[in-house]
């Protein structure tokens, strides 16, 4: 026995090479990733993978120190553009996608030591977003989306909500207005979704726990059906194996 997870044997004498080839089958998923290695008749391994979903929350928490640090116990010094991504470019992979990808190679790497790996298959699909939010939508449509014509989204939730407060309509009777996150911007994301109008005196108060805002709940997010339109061809070149199907 040379592994005891999976549990792998290693013969103490010499074979005549009689693997079987085995096919790789990968199911990728927001949450998790499925795996499984079969030959014709029989499955050799199986397993579920729990994949990391707190890359974006952690990257939004480094960027928010950057940025006090400039200030914070240290003369005031401007942004400095020389260490980020040099454009999205060709090539370019979201981090929080890069790191499953990252896992998902890692595990064909560990299999492919303990099993005849010969051929790799991965599960895809797309979704329609648009048409899942208006099965109606056809031709055209698709390029005139719910921010049509608006300088940007807050002019879009703002206009969206009749330029009222959502939580006392008005009655305060203050005239700033303010688009307020539902849930954390770190985690909500911008989208229009999770944004609503509170007038100043509303959003102080909210802020400082002396009310709540019942009933304000963020639409369907559709962050995992954008995750699975990713999709990545993978080739190996002077490998054995083909191309990522």
């Amino acid at each position: 026995m040379v592994r005891r997870w999976p549990y792998t044997a290693q013969l103490d004498h010499d074979t005549p090479d009689i693997a079987q080839p085995a096919t790789l089958g990968i199911d990728p998923g927001y949450r998790y990733t499925g795996l499984s290695a079969t030959t014709e008749d029989k499955a050799l391994f199986e397993a579920v993978a729990e994949n990391r979903i707190d890359i974006s929350k952690l990257l939004a928490t480094r960027r928010e120190l950057r940025r006090s640090r400039r200030s914070r116990k240290t003369r005031y010094r401007k942004p400095r553009f020389l260490g980020r991504v040099r454009g999205k470019g060709e090539g370019w992979i979201p981090p929080s996608f890069r790191q499953k990808l990252e896992v998902h190679l890692n595990l064909v790497a560990k299999l492919r030591k303990i099993l005849p790996v010969s051929r790799i298959v991965v599960e895809v699909a797309a979704f329609d977003i648009q048409k899942i939010r208006n099965p109606d939508i056809q031709g055209a449509e698709y390029q005139q989306g719910e921010q049509m014509g608006f300088w940007n989204v807050r002019e879009y939730v703002l206009s969206r909500d009749r330029h009222t407060c959502r939580k006392c309509r008005g009655k305060s009777g203050d005239a700033v207005l303010n688009v307020h996150h539902i849930e954390s911007g770190k985690t909500g994301g911008d989208a229009p979704n999770n944004l609503l109008t509170l007038c100043e005196t509303c959003h102080k108060a909210y802020h400082k726990g002396e009310t709540t805002l019942k009933g304000a709940a963020r639409g369907k997010s559709f962050r995992e059906s954008a995750f699975m339109n990713l999709t990545v061809t993978i080739h190996t070149p002077g490998d054995s194996l083909p191309g990522w199907a």
